[in-house]
């Protein structure tokens, strides 16, 4: 609820929840699957250069993650 006030976002707590208790979706720290958006943008001429890595768009402190 809380969430809604603040956002004004239009939608149900009840949807929300769902969401958010959705097995298919994680919240994680850990940058993931960022390559697969850096390709596709590339592809699309979204962004000019693209990134060798993951790392290139994060800052160090989290280059020791699992990234990917």
């Amino acid at each position: 609820e809380a969430y809604i006030r603040i956002s004004k976002d239009k939608d149900t707590v009840d949807n929300i929840a769902h969401m958010m208790n959705d097995p298919q979706i994680v919240y994680t720290t850990t940058p993931q699957n960022v390559m697969k958006y850096a390709d596709f943008m590339a592809r699309t001429g979204a962004i000019k250069v693209k990134p060798e890595s993951w790392k290139d768009l994060f800052f160090p402190n989290m280059h020791d993650l699992p990234g990917s």
